[in-house]
């Protein structure tokens, strides 16, 4: 494996680890039951909400597993210009900001305020934001090596895009408050 294909995984392996150890940290600190992470959303929209939670993730093991493994990080380039390792900065967006999203909802479901409602939104509008790079980066990725396993990446990345673009910022916000 390539040096840069590496520091890509060590990236996904322990930013996905902090990620994780996030949710599981606040679940274990937060006294109630872990619904009460949805706030008001609706209960007929949480099994909806949370199949597409499982698509996403399983998403993100697709695509990332092909950028990974897949791309010769050495001999790639996205729009002409950008090396792979272009492919850091979107993939430490998503990371870093997916660590703080559990936490900073905890932080709000014991001391409500405006100030903390707003770094929770502006966390998930990151994520999405880092999420949209990924995949402008991903489109305009050459050589496109194994073609039929990139264009197989394309609807997961939908995927991803449709939860954390979509779902998190807008729908669990708004769900969340009532």
């Amino acid at each position: 494996m390539k040096k840069d294909n590496l520091i890509l995984l060590i990236i996904n392996l322990v930013g996905g680890a902090f990620v994780l150890g996030s949710y599981v940290v606040s679940i274990l600190l937060h006294e109630g039951s872990g619904m009460d992470f949805w706030g008001q959303t609706s209960e007929s929209l949480i099994p909806i909400y949370t199949v597409f939670m499982f698509l996403a993730m399983i998403s993100y093991l697709v695509f990332s597993p092909y950028l990974i493994f897949m791309v010769d990080s050495s001999n790639s380039r996205m729009w002409s210009r950008l090396s792979y390792r272009a492919f850091y900065l979107p993939f430490l967006i998503i990371l870093i900001f997916s660590v703080f999203w559990m936490p900073l909802t905890l932080a709000y479901m014991r001391s409500p305020s405006s100030w903390l409602w707003v770094l929770i939104q502006m966390d998930l509008l990151f994520v999405g934001l880092g999420t949209l790079m990924l995949f402008l980066f991903f489109l305009g990725l050459k050589p496109r090596k194994a073609a039929i396993w990139y264009w197989a990446c394309i609807p997961f990345f939908l995927l991803f895009i449709f939860q954390t673009v979509i779902l998190d910022p807008f729908l669990w916000t708004a769900g969340f408050l009532g």
